[in-house]
């Protein structure tokens, strides 16, 4: 059910260390602009009790689906819904929790709106230029951004071709182990390999 529709996809746990209150509240305002919009929450956790109840309060439950997780060799299909992927961590958590989704979205070529703390998922997001990264409670900002990306889908591509390859060219596993080889390499006194 979800053609024609405008997808933002928050995939994983709904843990201690994840906010949902700006991004409920930032869907809430996007939809009188946005009418086709709709919130897909993939996972399962401790808070998901507390995500549906303020679903409710919100009175978004024609907008907001749940859906369990799907094994990992579906995570493609299921990533593949998103036009916009959604990360989100709690004021405090910054520097404890590293969100790793954030990283799977990018190599997807997802554009990623993070709402959380400045810190290491921010500057990240910045340096790559994969998509916004908004405070805790900057409801108006998150909606607006949704709102912006819907609008002007070639933008939007082009924020995920960013995250892609920005993805490929710092982050992806060959680069990962190049780079472990070369703290190896330093650390028993030789060069890196160029």
């Amino acid at each position: 059910g979800l053609e024609a529709r405008f997808v933002v996809l928050y995939s994983g746990n709904l843990g201690v260390g994840h906010e949902f209150d700006t991004l409920l509240d930032a869907i809430q305002r996007a939809i009188p602009r946005l009418p086709n919009l709709v919130l897909v929450i993939v996972g399962r956790g401790g808070r998901l009790a507390e995500v549906r109840k303020g679903v409710r309060r919100r009175g978004l439950e024609a907008v907001v689906q749940f859906r369990d997780f799907v094994p990992s060799e579906r995570l493609p299909e299921s990533l593949g819904l998103a036009d916009i992927a959604v990360v989100t961590l709690r004021q405090g958590f910054d520097g404890l929790i590293v969100p790793s989704k954030v990283l799977g979205y990018m190599a997807r070529g997802l554009p990623v709106l993070f709402i959380g703390p400045p810190g290491d998922t921010s500057e990240l997001i910045e340096r790559a230029g994969c998509g916004l990264a908004v405070g805790n409670g900057d409801a108006d900002g998150a909606a607006d951004w949704i709102v912006r990306g819907a609008g002007d889908p070639v933008a939007l591509a082009q924020i995920g071709a960013r995250s892609s390859a920005y993805y490929e060219a710092e982050l992806s596993r060959d680069k990962a182990l190049m780079k472990y080889a070369d703290l190896v390499r330093e650390s028993m006194g030789r060069q890196p390999e160029k």
